[in-house]
C-alpha cells in the first residue's frame, strides 16, 4: 500500500499557509510542517526530511527566493513546488532557477 507523500510549506503569511496546509492534508498528502522564511524553513527542512517541498515566493521576492534556494542545498533531491499570487514571467523564471520545479499562480485550488 503506497504512503501518503510527506510535505512541509514555507509561507511567511500564517492564513496562507494554514489554508495550503488545509488543502494539501483533504488532497492526501501528509503535511509534516509549516513555517516561514529563512533558517525556520532550513530547520525544519531538515527535521523533517520531506517528499516535497511548496513553497510561497511573495514580496519581498529576494527573501523568499533566498529560503528557496536554501532548501533546495539542504534537500538537492527533492522537489520544490512554488506558489505565488506573482504572475510576472520575471518572478516565476527566478523562482525555477533557485530549484522551483513548478509555480503555481495563487489563490491555490484543491485541483491544483
Amino acid at each position: 500500500m503506497a504512503r501518503n507523500p510527506k510535505v512541509i510549506i514555507v509561507d511567511q503569511d500564517p492564513s496562507s499557509r494554514a489554508e495550503t496546509q488545509r488543502m494539501l492534508a483533504l488532497s492526501g498528502f501528509a503535511v509534516m510542517g509549516a513555517s516561514g522564511y529563512g533558517m525556520e524553513a532550513i530547520t525544519l527542512a531538515r527535521e523533517t526530511g520531506p517528499d516535497v517541498v511548496v513553497i510561497s515566493i511573495e514580496e519581498p521576492l529576494a527573501r523568499s527566493l533566498q529560503t528557496a534556494e536554501a532548501v533546495v542545498d539542504v534537500l538537492p533531491h527533492v522537489p520544490m513546488v512554488a506558489y505565488s499570487t506573482i504572475s510576472d514571467p520575471g518572478a516565476i523564471r527566478r523562482a525555477m532557477q533557485v530549484g522551483a520545479k513548478d509555480y503555481l499562480i495563487a489563490p491555490l485550488k484543491e485541483d491544483d
